[in-house]
């Protein structure tokens, strides 16, 4: 099969959208390392693992630890969901995708190991990684998890450090109803007497529970002057902070000069990411629940408070579309909003529409797939002025095509 066969298939052997547990890739993955045993162990070799989980930042985290450990020489592997325009985009291995050929390759191999065991479309490439991650020795695989932590595929790895970015009210149909819900869920990748990286306001329930588990706790430092050399616009201090506290809990020593060095080299796509792209100047990023939009907002404000903002948007209708937008309504000029439907998470449009026009807002509706085959005509909708900033964030589905547009030049 070719890779997109391949992505079809794997999507339709799993009955269910989300199925929590760990049981069915806990199998596969120990059929996985029983088959692999000898690559995997060749001459003591076992990677130093760090698994990435939170709300809000885990992905440019996984690029930052990615960047900086590649630089100091190291060989790595980097695993983050979902992707922007291509799958290839969810694995690295030494900073470079993977071929059609090696994931049609991994796909097969799972797929002969699974012997019947349905596998979501998560846990099937999930277990696909791990097999590339394993055919070569590797120093570190750096792992974000998916959905919440304690019964997330990437969590039948056992972590040498463990990292909780930050915790919000997203995915709560699965997690919880309540902060100390979702974080009870997260704290599930931490491992007794491994270090959990983790932020000042963590939810005194979930710190309990680690202190009785035997869980080490390291809480990030600000420092300002690393701060002040390393270009805000691409990484927040937040992230920034987590990064440095990691770093120093390794077995290699990352220096300050090291670590800016490769701060200064860092691109995450569509993390805040500027284009000079058709005479307009574009921010992309992939908010796309309440506390990243408001975070997004309040350094929109500050970097660009001279400028008048216009938005292309989209939400999925398991998100609080609500929240999402309403720290922008003093700021948006116009709102460009996308109908993902017929996308099977998509807000219906009758309820979309409804729902836009009980506010008090500039606004104009446009489908996807419209949008997709008249690009350029959407393009000289939008005002090209200097003194204009035309941000893109929500849905990682309209974002990557736009994404993919702007970078390509299409």
């Amino acid at each position: 099969m070719q890779l997109q066969e391949w992505l079809n298939y794997i999507a339709s052997i799993h009955n269910k959208r989300v199925d929590l547990s760990l049981d069915r890739v806990q199998e596969v993955m120990q059929r996985l390392t029983a088959t692999h045993r000898k690559q995997y162990e060749a001459d003591g070799y076992k990677p130093f693992i760090i698994t990435v989980g939170g709300t809000n930042g885990k992905g440019s985290l996984v690029y930052a630890l990615n960047q900086i450990l590649l630089d100091r020489g190291l060989r790595v592997a980097a695993y983050t969901s979902p992707h922007l325009y291509q799958f290839h985009e969810r694995i690295m291995i030494h900073g470079v995708y993977p071929s059609d050929e090696d994931l049609c390759q991994a796909f097969a191999q799972i797929e002969i190991l699974r012997e019947g065991i349905t596998l979501s479309f998560f846990e099937f490439t999930t277990l696909a990684a791990f097999w590339l991650f394993m055919q070569q020795p590797l120093d570190v695989w750096i792992l974000e998890v998916g959905l919440g932590g304690r019964l997330d595929a990437v969590n039948i790895m056992d972590p040498d450090i463990a990292v909780i970015t930050s915790i919000d009210m997203d995915h709560c149909a699965w997690l919880g109803n309540s902060i100390t819900a979702i974080a009870m869920e997260k704290i599930g990748i931490a491992r007794p007497d491994k270090p959990l990286v983790i932020f000042q306001q963590f939810p005194n329930e979930a710190y309990t529970q680690l202190q009785q588990a035997g869980v080490p706790c390291y809480y990030p430092e600000y420092i300002p002057t690393l701060e002040q050399a390393i270009d805000a616009g691409k990484i927040s201090r937040h992230t920034l902070a987590k990064t440095v506290c990691v770093t120093r809990l390794l077995p290699w020593k990352i220096t300050h000069a090291q670590l800016i060095a490769s701060m200064h080299k860092l691109s995450i796509p569509a993390r805040k990411q500027i284009f000079y792209s058709y005479q307009r100047t574009w921010l992309l990023d992939t908010a796309h629940n309440p506390a990243a939009s408001q975070w997004l907002q309040r350094d929109i404000q500050h970097r660009y408070a001279n400028k008048k903002i216009y938005a292309i948007f989209s939400c999925l209708a398991d998100k609080d579309i609500e929240r999402i937008m309403e720290p922008w309504s003093a700021s948006v000029q116009h709102w460009h909003v996308i109908d993902l439907n017929p996308h099977h998470r998509a807000i219906p449009r009758k309820k979309l529409k409804a729902w836009l026009a009980n506010k008090n807002w500039s606004y104009s509706l446009t489908n996807l797939a419209w949008l997709e085959q008249n690009w350029h005509p959407f393009v000289s909708t939008l005002p090209q002025d200097e003194n204009n900033l035309i941000i893109v964030f929500g849905s990682f589905i309209h974002l990557g095509f736009i994404w993919h547009q702007l970078r390509s030049g299409l």
